[in-house]
């Protein structure tokens, strides 16, 4: 008898914040090893760097695993010209000023966007310098689904070949304003990379 061919989803549970602290990172490797995740995102200015690089290089299979996690958002940035943008950094720590949904409507000053760019391209330079192979990307607190950064995230990313990047959130629906603006996203996104149908957290 003939077998149906039936149609196969690929489910990816990915584990954020790799090489931010040390019981972190030490809690998603177990959790790959057990089967629980199917990969994790890299922090570039965590605090667990030596961690997660022992990790990568004990485990080749897992070290095939790996993306890029950029942060706007917390600790310490990685480059200097950001450090004197006020909105982005005080005392040298990140603001956490993208965390606040209505800075997508809020337009970045021509100095912010450069100097944005440039961060994202050090922590892409640091992970790679240090033998990490990028295989996808995404973000803290999901700031590259940010209207005013998207465009920048989507630069270096293919500047550095990455193809695969996560959606904005869909598995389930907002208000009416932001499922037209995140879907209108989401849209976009996958136009420019490899995706999966349905991202939710």
């Amino acid at each position: 008898t003939a077998v149906e061919q039936q149609d196969v989803r690929k489910l990816i549970i990915n584990a954020d914040d790799f090489g931010l602290t040390n019981s972190c990172t030490e809690a998603i490797y177990e959790a790959y090893r057990r089967g629980m995740i199917t990969d994790t995102t890299m922090v570039a200015n965590g605090n667990a760097q030596e961690t997660a690089l022992r990790l990568l290089r004990n485990d080749t299979q897992f070290a095939d695993c790996i993306g890029i996690h950029f942060n706007l958002t917390e600790g310490r940035p990685l480059t200097e010209k950001i450090c004197h943008q006020n909105r982005l950094v005080a005392g040298e720590c990140f603001t956490g000023y993208f965390r606040d949904s209505r800075t997508n409507f809020l337009p970045l000053t021509p100095e912010e966007k450069k100097a944005v760019r440039e961060e994202l391209e050090a922590q892409m330079n640091k992970l790679t310098g240090l033998g990490a192979r990028i295989s996808h990307a995404d973000s803290h607190h999901h700031v590259h689904t940010n209207l005013q950064l998207c465009g920048i995230f989507s630069s270096v990313m293919k500047q550095y070949g990455i193809r695969k990047c996560r959606l904005h959130k869909n598995a389930h629906s907002y208000d009416r304003i932001h499922d037209l603006v995140w879907n209108s996203y989401n849209r976009w996104l996958r136009r420019q990379f490899i995706t999966t149908d349905y991202m939710g957290g």
